[in-house]
Parts: C-alpha cells; structure tokens; sequence
C-alpha cells in the first residue's frame, strides 16, 4: 500500500534503516506532540505491512519488551483534554 507511491529499493531500504533504529523508535511514542506518536504509528504499521517477517518480528519483539500495548491503553484512557480534536485520535495511535 505505501510502497505504492515510491520506488520498491528505496521504500525497503527506508523500512529497513527504520526497523534498525530499535528502540529509538518506540521512544516516538512517548513524545508530547501527538502528531509525532501518530506518525511513529504510521511508520511502525508500514513496517509491520511491508516489510519482511523479520522486520515485523523485531517490532513485535520490541513492542512487548516495552510494554507498547500498555502505555498507549493508558495513554487513550486516562488523557485528560477539553480540547475534543483529541478524541479522534485515541484510537488511532
């Protein structure tokens, strides 16, 4: 689907220098700025569609040595904001 828009070598060399990152990539989910968490989400959900299994194995990995699913549930739940623009994001992240 991303791949679509851009040249095969480049996009999987992107996804590929991204998924090396590691850790520092899920450190883009804990920023202040929710469009930086929903852009780390895009990013990480076109590694998770379009690169190899062993790509998306790593972000699994990952996903669970840093308790991803926990923090964005608290994170959905317990955010605290009159502004309502937040609210159409919650599930999205």
């Amino acid at each position: 689907m991303y791949s679509e828009t851009t040249e095969a070598e480049k996009f999987d060399m992107v996804l590929e220098l991204i998924s090396g990152l590691g850790r520092t990539v899920f450190k883009l989910f804990q920023h202040p700025s929710l469009a930086i968490v929903k852009a780390a989400g895009l990013i990480m959900k076109a590694i998770i569609e379009e690169g190899t299994p062993e790509m998306a194995k790593k972000m699994q990995d990952l996903a669970l040595a840093e308790g991803a699913l926990p923090r964005h549930l608290h994170t959905s739940l317990f955010t605290a904001s009159s502004d309502n623009r937040l609210l159409t994001h919650r599930s999205e992240v």
